[in-house]
């Protein structure tokens, strides 16, 4: 396959955005995702930086986004599993069991894709 299963790269910057959230109280993107499914082994940060031009140091940025963050009952619906949608307000239980709701295939659709 030749799907990446990691990016020592982003993780990186993943890393720092989660520093950052902690260090400063703040979160810099609320919309940020790790790209990949897998973080990449030490050995394979290593060899990624032994790659990297170094001079200068480039100066490492966390992800930062102007948009604003999503609503408790946005932010519930978007890591809810099926499963758990008799614990969702009747309105939002509609969009996952609702077969005309646009995130229906979403909530119901063949998991093991990811």
């Amino acid at each position: 396959s030749s799907k990446r299963l990691y990016g020592v790269r982003e993780y990186l910057e993943s890393l720092l955005w989660n520093i950052q959230m902690y260090v400063d109280g703040y979160c810099p993107d609320y919309h940020y995702v790790y790209p990949f499914r897998y973080a990449p082994d030490a050995r394979r940060i290593v060899e990624w930086l032994e790659d990297q031009d170094l001079d200068p140091f480039p100066e490492p940025v966390a992800p930062i986004s102007e948009e604003p963050a999503l609503s408790p009952l946005e932010a519930c619906l978007s890591m809810m599993p099926k499963s758990g949608a008799k614990y969702l307000p009747v309105s939002l239980r509609k969009l996952i069991e609702s077969s005309s709701s646009p995130l229906y295939k979403m909530f119901n659709d063949d998991r093991e894709k990811f």
